[in-house]
């Protein structure tokens, strides 16, 4: 992720969170009166204009609750100068204690009904180091805050042009201001069928997180391949991340439909540089006609938005080959008759991926594969007027995923002199 993306979803977080707690402490004027509604609307408009350049105006539909126990705004939304809606929400509910907000450690329990963000809009002539300080100024009054029981339901965000809708998240956060320690406890993002969980800490010099579980559904992938009917399960997988914010240890695992991907290698998240090893163990899937043993190298960072990454990879395949008296149904895994020997593979390439002027991702990436004693697999990649032959065969490719269009992958063979 961008660091325009960082610091325009952390702004829209500061704010939602500012308008939640804010709407809490004045709740108690004239709670659910329409003179106690508007106090509520102008101390938030008032708190967002101190903390941003951002300006616009909150509305809220009612309020319900006490300061003993909690507050329920329905039909929150926040226009900009111009009018137009950069963030809205058909219900807010929050309960918390109030003995714990008078030791300066409040507990709170949070549930966001169908919530609209554009992040571009909420974040619009921000200056984040102004944000950030006035926070910081306010979190003085505090100090820790825990977000026990965190349940956003069916989201929608529209970051840089890209809108993605179906979004939960659900589980734990927590703050403690004088150990300068976010910890996150079972935090999971749910988009479609595709999810992640994260638990763990990040400090000002220091991070530990574990994401416990990783599912990328099969329609997520279809996206990233040029092949219509695949892939057809999902890849899962878990990994960590440990150590110094300029030097942390990353590790974990992804599993396809048979075997596994390890993955090491070291992070820099201050300069968002990094380097990893996947090492391929027997990996295959059920559109694959090869199960793959070898390692990936990777090495790569984000700058300006882009994502540049340069990659090597060298290992051994072995051939699986379709049994074609086994029909296969159109849901159903390709049924393949034997696994047979077949040869080595050697490559490199480089992946550049970006943003497009109106938002949509984009990417190309560049590479080139040696495959020697080739097969069914080198067929398949150097097209089928393949011959069986001693020498090797060196596949040039290019795949490409344009902004609102399927990914398209170009191969051709580079003939040997």
């Amino acid at each position: 992720m961008s660091g325009k993306w960082v610091r325009r979803i952390g702004i829209a977080a500061a704010v939602l969170a500012t308008l939640v707690v804010v709407a809490v402490v004045t709740a108690r004027l004239f709670v659910g009166s329409d003179r106690g509604r508007r106090a509520v609307e102008r101390k938030i408009d008032r708190s967002i204009a101190a903390a941003t350049s951002a300006g616009g105006h909150v509305h809220i539909g009612h309020i319900a609750g006490s300061l003993v126990g909690g507050a329920t705004l329905d039909d929150v939304e926040w226009r900009d100068r111009a009018g137009n809606v950069a963030l809205r929400a058909r219900r807010v509910i929050a309960r918390w204690s109030a003995a714990r907000a008078i030791a300066r450690r409040p507990a709170i329990e949070l549930r966001v009904e169908a919530p609209f963000v554009d992040v571009d809009r909420l974040a619009s002539g921000v200056d984040f180091d102004e944000a950030a300080h006035w926070l910081e100024n306010k979190g003085e009054k505090i100090d820790a805050i825990t977000v026990s029981k965190l349940d956003v339901d069916d989201a929608t965000l529209v970051v840089d042009g890209v809108r993605v809708g179906g979004v939960r998240l659900s589980g734990g956060l927590g703050w403690d201001r004088v150990a300068r320690r976010l910890e996150a406890n079972r935090l999971a993002v749910r988009a479609g069928a595709s999810s992640a969980t994260l638990s763990g800490s990040v400090t000002r010099d220091a991070v530990d997180l574990r994401m416990t579980s990783l599912r990328v559904s099969p329609d997520d992938l279809r996206r990233l391949s040029p092949r219509a009917a695949a892939p057809r399960t999902p890849l899962v997988g878990r990994a960590r991340i440990r150590g110094r914010l300029d030097d942390a240890a990353i590790a974990g695992e992804l599993r396809p439909d048979r075997g596994r991907a390890v993955v090491a290698g070291t992070i820099d998240l201050r300069r968002r540089r990094g380097q990893l090893r996947v090492t391929l163990d027997d990996v295959e899937t059920d559109y694959t006609p090869a199960v793959l043993a070898g390692q990936v190298r990777l090495h790569g960072g984000v700058d300006g938005g882009a994502l540049a990454l340069d990659w090597s990879t060298d290992g051994h395949y072995f051939r699986r080959e379709v049994d074609p008296n086994l029909q296969e149904g159109p849901a159903r895994a390709r049924r393949f008759a034997t696994v047979r020997p077949g040869g080595r593979f050697a490559g490199h390439g480089r992946l550049v991926a970006h943003l497009a002027d109106d938002g949509a991702p984009a990417a190309r990436m560049r590479f080139r594969l040696r495959v020697d004693d080739p097969g069914q697999a080198a067929r398949v990649l150097a097209g089928p007027d393949l011959r069986a032959a001693t020498e090797p065969v060196v596949v040039i490719g290019d795949w490409r995923l344009p902004p609102h269009a399927p990914a398209m992958l170009t191969l051709h063979r580079e003939r040997q002199r």
